[in-house]
């Protein structure tokens, strides 16, 4: 979700997920994805002007590394080659008078290759983000008093993959210990200023969102940078960037910028005696805190004990892949597995509401479109779960919430290329 750049941590439907998983674990990357074996219906249920922005971002930062692949799965693509494609495919936008014509070059000009999925090729676990717009002011009052915090000065970061080059053995922390968008082996500390007996500085824990929100530990060092509620400060920091809107109209753009070091926790995991797994999402665990006192609502929270910091922006929410996301069309999928910067083709079911009050759909409706494969996530792990962001503001929220369900996804490979000639690793 800088990704967004947060992690894209998302709530709690992994649970849901995991226990549907029945595949044996990929091997290597070279498995995670096959031509397709049928006829792939295509549609797209969105303006064909969406994706016009996102075809000429992956064109421009593919075209940065020229020498680089994208892997699909057994087959490599040169990232300049999947340029060039994405350049054909752009002047075919720009010229076709209709969808359907646009649709049918799709098809005569790319491949389909689909995902090792969850219990079959193809099918994936389908959650939602969202930029979450919310109330906020420069200084702390009853409602409006939990800080959004900069990136702390004692925050640092051991780089384990480096001390495995040196040291063999520590392979078995590299191999176990990685960071949440990027998928280095790497670890989060806190520099403590006092040294220990040997007089050297020492790195430990970073502190925890207990220690952050409920002892207060970052209050008064300067890193404030607006106050909003404690439940709006908790989501935003799952959904990793939003607006915060102050009392003078004045409206603040946040995004991710790093992270404590500990592990996400689902809070919907501590629930299950107050909302049914079934009836799960986001606006049911936020009405839920509404009704708890506050040492209760900050005992939930607390369950999760990752913690994230934020930066001002100055534009729009970037993607991991550095790219401006687009509504209904930008997706984070696993880094260490899939291509960024490539175009994919989605089928699932999204949420009707009756009114845009309804919390709960009145029906779900069978839709497919392309996508763009630019974001990851923290909770965005293995080759059969994948976020779509769905926009900005309360209608983007209402159907983000709700999604939680099974769709298929494929990959888009240029036809007529020429594959590196080399071994597969």
């Amino acid at each position: 979700m800088n990704f967004i750049k947060i992690f894209n941590f998302r709530l709690f439907f992994t649970i849901c997920f995991l226990s549907a998983c029945a595949r044996a674990p990929l091997k290597d990357n070279s498995e995670a994805m096959r031509p397709v074996k049928h006829n792939v219906s295509l549609t797209d249920d969105l303006p064909l002007k969406s994706l016009v922005h996102g075809i000429q971002q992956s064109i421009d930062k593919l075209e940065k590394d020229n020498d680089g692949e994208l892997r699909f799965g057994p087959k490599l693509v040169k990232k300049s080659d999947y340029a060039k494609a994405l350049k054909s495919l752009l002047a075919q936008i720009l010229k076709v008078e209709t969808k359907a014509e646009f649709l049918s070059y799709v098809r005569q000009n790319f491949d389909f290759y689909e995902v090792y999925g969850s219990k079959q090729w193809g099918e994936v676990f389908i959650t939602s983000y969202y930029d979450p717009v919310i109330q906020g002011a420069l200084k702390p009052n009853k409602e409006l008093n939990q800080a959004l915090y900069k990136t702390p000065s004692d925050l640092v970061t051991i780089n384990i993959g480096k001390y495995a080059d040196v040291f063999p053995k520590w392979n078995v922390f590299a191999e176990s210990v990685l960071e949440q968008k990027s998928r280095k082996p790497i670890v989060r500390g806190r520099l403590l200023k006092s040294k220990n007996d040997n007089g050297v500085p020492e790195v430990v824990p970073y502190l925890s969102r207990q220690e952050i929100d409920q002892m207060q530990s970052l209050k008064g060092l300067g890193l404030e940078l607006v106050y909003v509620s404690p439940i709006d400060s908790f989501f935003l920091q799952i959904q990793g960037s939003g607006t915060v809107k102050l009392p003078s109209g004045k409206e603040i753009r946040v995004g991710y910028d790093s992270q404590n070091g500990h592990p996400y926790v689902a809070i919907g995991a501590h629930l299950l005696d107050a909302i049914p797994l079934k009836e799960m999402s986001l606006q049911r665990i936020e009405q839920h805190l509404k009704t708890l006192t506050k040492e209760k609502q900050q005992e939930i929270l607390n369950k999760n004990p990752s913690y994230v910091f934020f930066r001002e922006l100055k534009g729009s929410s970037q993607t991991f892949f550095s790219t401006d996301v687009i509504p209904g069309r930008t997706i984070a999928t696993d880094y260490g597995i899939f291509p960024k910067g490539v175009l994919a083709f989605l089928e699932f079911e999204k949420p009707i509401f009756a009114t845009k009050e309804s919390d709960e759909p009145s029906s779900w409706e069978k839709t497919s479109r392309l996508v763009f494969d630019h974001d990851t996530g923290g909770a965005i792990r293995g080759p059969a779960r994948l976020d779509l962001y769905w926009g900005k503001g309360p209608e983007a929220k209402q159907s983000a919430g709700v999604m939680k369900g099974w769709g298929r996804l494929t990959y888009l490979v240029p036809k007529n290329i020429n594959e590196p000639q080399r071994e597969l690793p």
